[in-house]
């Protein structure tokens, strides 16, 4: 049984994670994921190329099952969406850190690391990452069930 100070503390922290609450955070909060575009699905032309070229790979002696292509599908998404993730935080490390410059070393080399705004940026990625990974895992999972019913 849960104590009269515990669900104290979790009604109170329920009610500072609700999320925003104003017509302005509400909005501002909806233009989060388009910072980067790595939550965008289906608006890029060469990324559903990509996706519909992993289909094909995936599918491969599968033949055309519907169920099998959409589970597929579903993994070759989230492959594509892992790949978007470290290809991003690639291009910010190699721009972000070993850009900077100073006294001929690369700003990685010196004792401070990377510059503060590009670890909060690392940080915010951190949360796509992982979401990405579980996606795939659950999607090879669902997949290989369908190739290997038990």
């Amino acid at each position: 049984m849960t104590s009269e100070h515990a669900t104290r503390a979790n009604r109170l922290n329920a009610k500072a994670s609700t999320g925003p609450r104003t017509r302005a955070g509400k909005a501002r909060s909806r233009q989060n994921a388009r910072k980067h575009g790595l939550s965008a699905a289906g608006l890029n032309p060469e990324v559903d190329a990509e996706v519909a070229r992993l289909v094909e790979l995936i599918m491969g002696e599968y033949g055309s099952d519907e169920v099998m292509r959409a589970a597929a599908r579903s993994l070759a998404e989230a492959q594509v969406q892992v790949r978007r993730v470290r290809a991003y935080k690639v291009a910010l490390l190699s721009n972000g850190v070993f850009a900077c410059r100073t006294d001929g070393e690369a700003a990685s080399d010196r004792s401070s690391g990377i510059p503060p705004d590009v670890v909060q940026i690392l940080e915010g990625l951190e949360r796509y990452e992982k979401r990405a990974f579980s996606r795939r895992k659950s999607a090879l999972r669902h997949f290989i069930d369908l190739v290997s019913p038990s």
